[in-house]
């Protein structure tokens, strides 16, 4: 009895604190970069958003899609370097998002980005980038001038404090999850969209089938997109390369984030539906499943 009274004390202090430093970081990231809150509005309550992310299952998926009268017709986001698809022009994305880091800044990956947005985009769409800091943002203004593209910045202070507060906070559009895979960006804009249905494709996530350790005790992935494959030694956020301990960990919250974000889609009376058939992700309910369901 008494432990347990000592660990509800404990965590209420962590929790505390944890608040205190998040307000913190919120008045921090407005003071250094602007207003950059992404709150929750219900413009689009009713209809459905297509997430694609960069899984290798998505060239197949998309030959099923282009038979899907929905999908032609609904509203879609893509990622990261989606721009390249032989088939960005039919698709069409109304919305697209930078969620790797090393797309900000005047690198050649980043500036090869930029001039293919510049190029290829001839329709309206929204360009959803992460407040890192304003000379970043301004880097990626001044490189994209294709007036079709409209750049909207949120924050990327991350929620820390009262579990109960969490929801709360993403709707007010405060704080953000952890976007620790690309896929959790899509979904959290969509669902703050007010988008009622979101369909996820290309989310494998299929982390562990290129997992090697190689003769110099490096962590090595082949990272697998539909666009292609490359060999990589995995380095973390900060910069420095991953021990399998940490990379395990990462993976650990990706899922997490993923079960959040089936919660979140519930509080805000939302449905996500996993329609990537060799996807690890078990957070939400698979389409197959209505499917059989119908049969």
């Amino acid at each position: 009895m008494i432990k347990g009274k000592y660990s509800y004390i404990v965590n209420f202090f962590s929790s505390v604190e944890e608040t205190a430093r998040c307000y913190l970081q919120q008045l921090q990231n407005r003071s250094k970069n602007g207003k950059c809150s992404f709150p929750y509005e219900e413009k689009n309550k009713g209809r459905r958003l297509y997430v694609l992310s960069n899984g290798p299952s998505f060239l197949e998926e998309y030959k099923e899609l282009q038979n899907d009268s929905y999908f032609h017709k609904s509203d879609k986001i893509c990622v990261n370097s989606f721009i390249y698809s032989d088939f960005i022009k039919e698709i069409k994305p109304c919305y697209y998002c930078f969620a790797d880091p090393s797309l900000y800044g005047e690198s050649e990956k980043s500036i090869k980005l930029y001039n293919a947005l510049n190029e290829i985009i001839d329709w309206d769409m929204t360009l959803f980038v992460l407040s890192y800091d304003k000379q970043k943002t301004a880097i990626v203004r001044q490189h994209i001038t294709n007036h079709h593209v409209r750049i909207v910045p949120i924050s990327k202070v991350i929620f820390g404090g009262f579990e109960s507060r969490r929801y709360n906070s993403w709707k007010r559009g405060k704080t953000v999850p952890l976007f620790v895979n690309v896929s959790i960006m899509q979904i959290f804009i969509g669902l703050n969209m007010g988008y009622s249905e979101l369909y996820l494709f290309g989310v494998d996530h299929t982390f562990f089938d290129g997992l090697t350790v190689g003769d110099d005790n490096l962590l090595y992935m082949t990272e697998n997109h539909f666009y292609g494959s490359k060999k990589r030694i995995i380095n973390n956020s900060q910069g420095g390369v991953f021990t399998m301990k940490g990379w395990i960990r990462d993976k650990y919250l990706t899922f997490l984030e993923h079960e959040r974000m089936e919660g979140y889609a519930e509080y805000l009376g939302a449905k996500i539906f996993n329609c990537t058939k060799k996807s690890l992700i078990d957070a939400y309910p698979r389409i197959a499943q209505f499917v059989k369901q119908k049969e």
